[in-house]
């Protein structure tokens, strides 16, 4: 099975078939989980009642606050980061840059997190990327010829993409 957190629904379940008197190791299999998931989610959310969904609910949502990847991007962070892209920086440099001069190891796509989030909020911090809002210009060749006619007395000038060819007229 791959790892994925307990949901409410399922800690709520968990708590009524621990109140039908079911053994972890059968709560385990109706509910398709592992039955050490069982254990250590007893285990790490017991209050002074035993065992209760809700209060097993918030242990969990507090544990996930105090978790260390929780902490990496603090309101000292954003602002660092806010102003190396108001310096024009990537997020690939300021990653780089914070690794190098704070010690701080974030990984470019959490900025891109933190960019798109406050553009979702109604924030312009996705105007500072470089590549931002800028059209896809094609590099080679182009898409109209460039074509320029001019006239002076017996001849007609055209330019086609920089190319002059000249036109007597009798």
């Amino acid at each position: 099975m791959n790892y994925k957190q307990l949901t409410s629904e399922e800690r709520y379940q968990i708590y009524a078939l621990m109140k039908a008197g079911l053994t972890q190791k059968k709560i385990a299999t109706l509910i398709n989980r592992c039955a050490s998931t069982i254990s250590r989610e007893v285990k790490r959310n017991k209050g002074l009642k035993g065992y209760r969904s809700k209060q097993a609910h918030e242990f969990s949502k507090v544990r996930a606050k105090k978790a260390y990847k929780y902490r990496k991007i603090t309101p000292l962070v954003t602002s660092w980061i806010i102003e190396l892209l108001q310096r024009d920086f990537t997020p690939e440099q300021i990653a780089g840059r914070l690794a190098m001069e704070k010690n701080i190891s974030l990984h470019h796509e959490t900025i891109y997190r933190l960019i798109y989030r406050d553009k979702a909020d109604g924030g312009v911090l996705y105007k500072c990327l470089p590549r931002a809002s800028k059209r896809y210009r094609k590099r080679y060749g182009s898409y109209k010829p460039i074509i320029q006619i001019r006239q002076t007395n017996n001849r007609i000038w055209i330019t086609y993409n920089s190319v002059y060819f000249c036109v007597l007229l009798r």
